[in-house]
Order: structure tokens, then C-alpha cells, then sequence
């Protein structure tokens, strides 16, 4: 089996996809991205519908990461679709990200198990900067 497959991507013919190919033929690494992709976009769907219009999907940046979804304000907006939550990996990236971006504040939006139901999911923020931003709003 190659290490990569040949795709046709908006009618460019002979495009390489590289990753690992799964073995009813997808990339595995596709298949991942796909699933975050769909987060990102329920994420952004969600805070649109809740008085957040400018919310959108950030354009991937390597390694110079500011999050995943922007127009928030100065908020660093992580999302993650993963089988296995790793609370700790999460809040590193996090940081990261939030400092990348220079952004004042950040929050992991952790997809939950057996719903879609955005609403549902965690929030998920080091407990110092949710205590930055009950002090902000005056308690």
C-alpha cells in the first residue's frame, strides 16, 4: 500500500494527498481533519445563533496556531473533536495558541460524546483565566 493517494481535487488531475491511507481506501489524516473541520463550523454555527456574528473559522497557520475559530475579540477559540480527551495536551495548546495570537484569553470547546449539540459540549479554560474573567465582570 502507497503512503499517499492520488486524488482529483476542483478538476486539478494527478494531485498528491499525503498521509497515511486507511484501509477502505480514505487518508486517515483527512478523516481527522474532516472531523475537526466539522466542529470548527458547528462551533462557529452555534455562536452566530447566540449574538456572535462575526464568528469564523481561522485559516490554518502551522506553527504559529492562533485557534480555530476567530472574531470573538481578543479570545483565542481551540476546537477539539477528539475519542480521547486529554485535558492537559488541550490546555498546553492552548496556551500556545493564545499567546501566538496575543490574545488576551483563550477556551478549549471539547466536543461531548453522543451529541452534537454544540450547547452540550465543554468549555474548558485554565482555572486562573476564568478567574481573570469573573474579576472583568465585576464579581
Amino acid at each position: 500500500m502507497l503512503p499517499f493517494r492520488v486524488a482529483s481535487v476542483a478538476g486539478v488531475r494527478g494531485s498528491v494527498v499525503c498521509g497515511s491511507v486507511a484501509e477502505d481506501g480514505g487518508s486517515e489524516v483527512s478523516k481527522q481533519k474532516q472531523k475537526g473541520t466539522r466542529a470548527e463550523n458547528q462551533v462557529v454555527e452555534f455562536l452566530k445563533q447566540n449574538g456572535f456574528p462575526y464568528a469564523e473559522r481561522r485559516a490554518l497557520a502551522g506553527v504559529n496556531d492562533k485557534g480555530d475559530v476567530t472574531g470573538i475579540g481578543p479570545v483565542v477559540i481551540e476546537v477539539k473533536d477528539h475519542q480521547k480527551i486529554t485535558l492537559a495536551e488541550f490546555m498546553s495548546e492552548l496556551k500556545e495558541e493564545v499567546n501566538n495570537a496575543d490574545a488576551q484569553t483563550g477556551v478549549a470547546v471539547v466536543k461531548r460524546r453522543g451529541t452534537l449539540q454544540v450547547g452540550d459540549w465543554y468549555a474548558v479554560m485554565p482555572v486562573a483565566w476564568w478567574v481573570d474573567l469573573l474579576k472583568e465582570a465585576g464579581y
